[in-house]
């Protein structure tokens, strides 16, 4: 809870890719480190990499390469914390079209 935004904004550098940046919020003479996402609003997805994926970690990618919450906008993802593979869709919805259900991709196989 002590470590300042500098602190955090290094350890976060290195880990998620700089798609976040920290800042110091002073309210009511306190003071606490606050995390802004750059969000979609930027290039990002598009024009993104290389990098180099750390020992023991994975660099994930959705399946819809300029809308997914992915590596990319999140960082890596460490081996211990993957806990199985997926083998199937269960469920979609399409975000562009106010979060209708798309039937076809239901319970379709991932190769």
């Amino acid at each position: 809870d002590s470590e300042t935004a500098e602190e955090l904004s290094s350890q976060l550098h290195q880990r998620s890719l700089r798609t976040h940046r920290l800042l110091e919020e002073s309210l009511l003479g306190s003071t606490r480190v606050i995390m802004e996402s750059r969000g979609r609003g930027n290039s990002m997805t598009r024009s993104f990499g290389p990098v180099q994926v750390p020992a023991d970690s994975y660099f994930v990618m959705g399946d819809n390469r300029d809308n997914s919450k992915d590596s990319r906008e999140f960082g890596f993802l460490e081996r211990d914390r993957v806990l199985g593979r997926a083998y199937a869709i269960a469920f979609s919805v399409d975000t562009s079209k106010y979060y209708l259900p798309r039937p076809s991709r239901f319970f379709t196989d991932l190769e």
